[in-house]
């Protein structure tokens, strides 16, 4: 009983060619996927970044809201006639605006 051996043999330098074209493509293969995820990462911390300043902004502007709303309320505040407010205007409404530009 003989086994016959039909493969087919290649030799070292093949082989060796073999190899490298294998490992080239699967570099590119990872640099593709690299350059990708890092693109979409780039994307994601940019929106997120937008997201921030746009919450960030928004609070600031309620802030402020608030605030002007508390100082109107408090200048315009009518049953405290000792305000400056109320000086001033009192001296605007007689037609004194010497005192009130000195004041």
């Amino acid at each position: 009983m003989r086994i016959s051996k039909q493969t087919k043999k290649t030799t070292l330098a093949q082989q060796g060619r073999y190899l490298l074209i294998c490992l080239l493509s699967m570099l590119l293969l990872f640099l593709a996927g690299s350059v990708l995820i890092l693109n979409r990462t780039q994307q994601q911390v940019y929106e997120q970044l937008e997201e921030i300043s746009k919450l960030y902004t928004d609070e600031l502007d309620h802030r402020f809201f608030r605030i002007s709303r508390n100082l109107f309320s408090t200048v315009m505040d009518s049953s405290n006639p000792d305000s400056a407010f109320w000086k001033y205007m009192d001296l605007m409404e007689k037609d004194q605006y010497e005192e009130y530009v000195i004041t």
